[in-house]
């Protein structure tokens, strides 16, 4: 008898803490993007600045901002999506994954590019509503890239549109 309650307790416990902000990663409130109306809990140390409209990370001059593309149906905009129109823009594609919550259905896009001999990563969001798409977007220099891809991967699963 006194292993099931302990075993209770246990379990109460651990689906109290789990019903909580339990992301060390993420900040407890919620951003919103004042051109969108979209919402995420943000990651850690990523602030808003008057000079900016989105979320800078200053110690690794890393961005997170969103964008809307109004009348575009987001599994349309999704397909012309592709290898070789990122390479277009020059982007490379080093993958992309599809992200299922209970609000939403989209595709995470992990990108790459150079910027004035600096090699940067991007992870794009692409979601939407049967009428409009939705995109977040995070830049970084790569060499942050160990410490930031799940952060902004986990924040971005919080999207509330």
């Amino acid at each position: 008898m006194y292993r099931v309650l302990v075993l209770m307790v246990l379990l109460v416990t651990a689906l109290n803490a789990g019903a909580q902000n339990g992301s060390r990663y993420l900040k407890a409130e919620r951003y919103t993007f004042p051109e969108t109306g979209l919402s995420i809990q943000a990651p850690q140390h990523f602030d808003t600045t008057y000079m900016y409209k989105g979320l800078l990370h200053k110690a690794t001059s890393s961005s997170l901002v969103s964008t809307k593309a109004a009348g575009r149906n987001p599994i349309a905009f999704n397909q012309g999506l592709t290898k070789e129109y990122f390479s277009t823009q020059n982007l490379v594609l080093i993958k992309s994954e599809k992200m299922v919550t209970a609000h939403w259905e989209g595709v995470l896009y992990y990108l790459t590019f150079e910027v004035k001999n600096v090699k940067m990563q991007r992870m794009m969001l692409v979601t939407g509503t049967y009428n409009d798409t939705y995109i977040i977007m995070a830049n970084f220099p790569d060499m942050f890239a160990s410490q930031l891809t799940v952060p902004i991967r986990e924040s971005m699963f919080t999207l509330l549109f």
